[in-house]
C-alpha cells in the first residue's frame, strides 16, 4: 500500500497529532510520501508519526521539501523496516547522533539540498546496512574523522556541490575519509 498526502492532510495531522480520521484503518503501509508547504513542519519528532496507523511496516518514507529544520533524537525509532528515507530539499543544518536511531534496515538515505554544515561523530553509527548516502548540495567543507563511522555497507557517497567536497560538480563517490 502506498499513500501520498498533500499539504492539507499533513497540516491537519500535524495540528491534531492523529491521522486515523483522515486515513481510516490502514495496515501494511509500505510507502508514505508527505508533501506540505515549504515552512510547515519545522522540528520533526517521533510524535509526528505516532498517530499514523501502519507506519511500523513502512519501507519507504519521503519527507522531501517539507520544511524540516531539525529531527529530534529517536524520531524514526519505530521504523525498523525502513529501507529508504528521503529528507532532501529541507533546511537541516546538521546531522546529529541519535537522529537516525532505530533505522537498522536503512539502505538509502538522501540528505541532499539541505543546509548541512556539520555531521556529528557517530551520527550514522546505527546505519550498518546503508549502501547509498546522498549529501550533495549542502554546506559541508569537510567530513570530520568519525562522521562516517558505522557505515560498513556503504557503496556510494555523493558529496558533489559542497564547499570543499567535489564542489566542481563532478560525481564524487567515496568510502570514508575526508572530502
Amino acid at each position: 500500500l502506498e499513500l501520498r498526502l498533500g499539504k492539507e492532510a499533513v497540516a491537519e495531522t500535524l495540528r491534531t497529532g492523529y491521522a486515523a480520521p483522515l486515513l481510516g484503518p490502514v495496515t501494511g503501509l509500505v510507502k508514505l510520501t508527505l508533501r506540505t508547504a515549504a515552512a510547515s513542519i519545522g522540528l520533526f519528532g517521533a510524535h509526528m508519526l505516532a498517530g499514523w496507523p501502519g507506519t511500523a511496516s513502512l519501507v519507504h518514507l519521503s519527507l522531501a521539501a517539507c520544511g524540516l529544520s531539525g529531527v529530534e533524537t529517536d524520531a524514526f525509532a519505530g521504523l525498523r523496516q525502513l529501507r529508504t528515507l528521503d529528507l532532501k530539499q529541507n533546511r537541516l543544518a546538521e546531522v546529529r547522533r541519535g537522529m537516525l536511531a532505530g533505522l537498522v534496515s536503512l539502505e538509502q538515505l538522501d540528505l541532499s539540498a539541505n543546509r548541512i554544515e556539520r555531521i556529528e561523530e557517530g551520527a550514522f553509527a546505527p546505519l550498518g546496512q546503508l549502501r547509498q548516502l546522498s549529501l550533495y548540495f549542502n554546506r559541508l567543507s569537510r567530513l570530520e574523522r568519525g562522521s562516517l563511522a558505522g557505515l560498513f555497507s556503504l557503496q556510494e557517497l555523493d558529496v558533489r556541490g559542497n564547499i570543499g567536497c567535489g564542489g566542481s560538480g563532478q560525481n564524487t563517490s567515496k568510502r570514508g575519509g575526508g572530502c
